[in-house]
């Protein structure tokens, strides 16, 4: 298994897995991870937003991510970076 490194936030920017497989991520300006693309091509975006909607009086980031085959899903984080509640759409809508 091989690694490259994204020196900017000292992150794993690809990964070779055995059967010469690679696995990438990419990065925001924040250095949070918004994409990770799979030996399969499957992909999985994920932004991270500021939560001003007042929707939930705790939450003050969300996440909101995207995976080939799979409906979207929130991820609501309070002031620490805690996970504080989740949803996800359903495939109907």
């Amino acid at each position: 298994m091989s690694q490259t490194w994204n020196a900017k936030f000292g992150t794993v920017k690809t990964q070779t897995d055995a059967n010469n497989q690679i696995t990438s991520w990419d990065y925001d300006k924040f250095g949070w991870q918004w994409q990770e693309t799979r030996p399969d091509n499957t992909v999985t975006r994920s932004r991270r937003h500021f939560d001003n909607s007042g929707g939930h009086i705790y939450a003050k980031t969300y996440t909101e991510t995207s995976s080939t085959g799979s409906p979207i899903a929130r991820e609501f984080f309070d002031v620490l970076d805690r996970p504080i509640r989740a949803r996800t759409q359903a495939f109907d809508g």
